[in-house]
């Protein structure tokens, strides 16, 4: 009970326009997360994630979230990382959508092996958007995390990506994470 109290006090202070309280109260919420039942890790996960919405917030939103994600049991590792894709369905700003694939890729490697492909399930489809820069977000994306899925589980994927071979406006980004895949 006092640890969520404590959490609370550091969402509360989460403030955008102080930047360095705001850092400093992330990095103390990063800490703490991991001590809460899964409802609420998830649920202080989210608010990491959403000072990200400010640009210069970004890079410290990205690394408390991906530590927060680390710290947690490898069993909560799970749903609390599929809560975060889940922004990618939710979000309609690519920019966002970006951010979110950069904390994705960096944090899928802590998962199971088999619970990885939850995760690239639900970056899979970005590869097929409209917005270049997202596009060559989610090769990178691929481009680090295919060797850690499971091995049945590789072909699809690099299936998918080689068939964007023939576009022209990607065929370049396309050729890079298939090399370095």
């Amino acid at each position: 009970q006092e640890k969520l109290k404590l959490a609370e006090m550091f969402r509360q202070a989460l403030t955008p326009n102080h930047v360095s309280s705001c850092e400093s109260h992330a990095w103390g919420l990063a800490d703490i997360i991991s001590s809460l039942p899964p409802l609420n890790q998830k649920e202080f996960i989210q608010d990491l994630i959403k000072i990200g919405k400010h640009q210069g917030l970004r890079d410290i939103a990205k690394a408390t979230t991906q530590r927060a994600i680390i710290n947690l049991a490898r069993e909560n590792r799970t749903g609390a990382t599929y809560f975060i894709a889940e922004n990618l369905k939710r979000s309609e700003s690519k920019d966002f959508k970006r951010y979110v694939i950069g904390i994705l890729e960096d944090v899928t490697q802590a998962l199971r092996e088999d619970d990885r492909v939850i995760i690239a399930d639900s970056v899979a489809p970005m590869v097929f958007d409209t917005d270049i820069h997202l596009v060559k977000t989610s090769l990178s994306y691929f481009s680090k995390n295919l060797s850690v899925l499971p091995t049945s589980q590789r072909y699809p994927y690099a299936l998918m990506i080689s068939g964007l071979s023939n576009d022209m406006s990607i065929c370049l980004y396309v050729c890079e994470a298939l090399d370095s895949m």
